[in-house]
């Protein structure tokens, strides 16, 4: 995966651990960093997506 990528990782496995290492120190984000095609907080059909996890295919770009 290229820096900079948005990205999400699901465990289908109940108990699952994830753990994801980004190379150099710890830099804080001044306000709001949200994907672009994220939706927006109170955006109708949000709470749907939510509980849809599978809404993109493995790899996808969108």
């Amino acid at each position: 995966m290229k820096a900079g990528t948005w990205h999400a990782v699901l465990s289908l496995d109940k108990g699952g651990v994830i753990f994801e290492v980004k190379h150099g120190g710890y830099q804080p984000v001044a306000g709001p960093d949200f994907a672009p095609w994220a939706p927006v907080e109170n955006a109708p059909g949000k709470a749907r997506r939510a509980k849809y996890p599978g809404f993109c295919r493995l790899n996808s770009p969108n």
